[in-house]
């Protein structure tokens, strides 16, 4: 696994062997702004796009940023649409302990229109792990 990006809010990792892209939130993303979560899905979204990965997985457990239904649509229409159209294959969500923000990203990702990747929710990342290489 190499790291592409760390810092007190996100780190990004990826396996190229087994195209999979890895962005786990730390606890201090309570404190980080809207642009900051835009700039952080753009990194993830160009690298998932430049090496075609097939497999995500969003450590969300310690996510603690609510993203609110302004917030939702403008990453649905940005990001997330677009990934739509991507090689994703499989994207695994590892969620919050935080109910207002596992609540959020859940129907960030229901609102996502003819989803053309299967998505599914886990406790631990070590399931998440073994659901993508299925």
């Amino acid at each position: 696994m190499q790291t592409i990006f760390d810092n007190e809010y996100i780190k990004l990792e990826m396996d190229l062997q087994k195209s999979l892209y890895i962005y786990t939130w730390k606890p201090e993303s309570e404190f980080m702004t809207i642009e900051n979560m835009f700039e952080y899905a753009k990194i993830s979204f160009d690298t998932v796009k430049m090496y075609s990965i097939r497999n995500v997985i969003a450590s969300g457990k310690d996510f603690k940023f609510p993203v609110v239904p302004a917030i939702q649509d403008k990453l649905n229409e940005s990001i997330f649409n677009a990934l739509n159209k991507g090689s994703i294959r499989k994207f695994a969500h590892v969620v919050s302990r935080d109910i207002l923000s596992r609540m959020s990203l859940e129907q960030l990702f229901d609102d996502i229109k003819e989803k053309t990747f299967q998505d599914m929710y886990f406790e631990d990342l070590s399931q998440a792990i073994a659901w993508c290489d299925a």
